[in-house]
């Protein structure tokens, strides 16, 4: 990966959209190791690329944004991460609009990390507007509406409310049953499998008037599931 955008770097140029994408993915894989030292250069790099190349309030600089944030909020350095997420949201809105994926996948990442610094209460409404245009847009159907759903149910499991938790995890749970009936091989089972049994648990407990025993919550998005560059989760 690094040989090829060493090859794009002197035959396209360091700022073509196939280099900063190939940047993108580079940097993406060493997050994944947690070499972050190494990672941390190539997204910055890529957003004040895209900042100029692109333009600061354009979608695809939103989705570098973001993946630059993810990086700093995988290290816990939130006060970093938080003013990145915010102004990710504000360039989806703007360009995008209140009703578009790329916002409601901003408002999740957003509420994601507050949420896992205790700030449940301010993360409540990004989850319900997550929540809401990802059913409306997507459809019921969707892995990311499951997502999405789990995430707003499970802030709500920690906030008390119950009622809301156990309608948005039954409408979750029912479509992770689906897809794991479906998915009859290898990993795709078992991740179907665990997906579905991990829901249902939550529902259970939920049901009882319990809150989860970790802080965990999931599924920060990278870049590329909505800033229409290129591509889950975050622990």
């Amino acid at each position: 990966m690094r040989r090829a955008l060493v090859l794009e770097q002197k035959t396209l140029g360091a700022e073509d959209r196939l280099t900063t994408a190939s940047m993108t993915n580079l940097g993406l894989m060493l997050l994944a190791q947690n070499r972050f030292a190494e990672a941390e250069p190539l997204f910055r790099r890529v957003v004040a690329i895209d900042q100029k190349v692109l333009g600061p309030k354009q979608l695809g600089t939103a989705g570098a944004i973001n993946n630059l944030g993810l990086m700093l909020w995988t290290q816990g350095r939130y006060a970093e991460a938080e003013p990145l997420y915010r102004r990710a949201l504000a360039i989806t809105e703007s360009a995008a609009g209140e009703d578009d994926i790329a916002t409601a996948t901003s408002s999740n990442n957003l509420a994601l990390l507050l949420a896992d610094q205790g700030r449940r209460a301010e993360a409540e409404p990004l989850f319900v507007h997550a929540s809401l245009v990802t059913l409306k847009v997507l459809g019921a159907q969707n892995p990311d509406t499951d997502d999405v759903l789990e995430n707003y149910a499970l802030n709500a499991q920690y906030l008390g409310k119950f009622a809301d938790a156990v309608r948005h995890y039954r409408v979750a749970c029912a479509w992770r049953a689906s897809r794991r009936e479906r998915d009859q091989n290898g990993d795709a089972l078992q991740t179907a499998r665990k997906l579905a049994n991990d829901c249902s648990a939550q529902l259970a407990l939920s049901l009882w008037g319990g809150t989860p025993a970790s802080r965990s919550q999931s599924c920060a998005k990278p870049a590329a599931s909505f800033a229409g560059d290129s591509r889950q989760s975050r622990p």
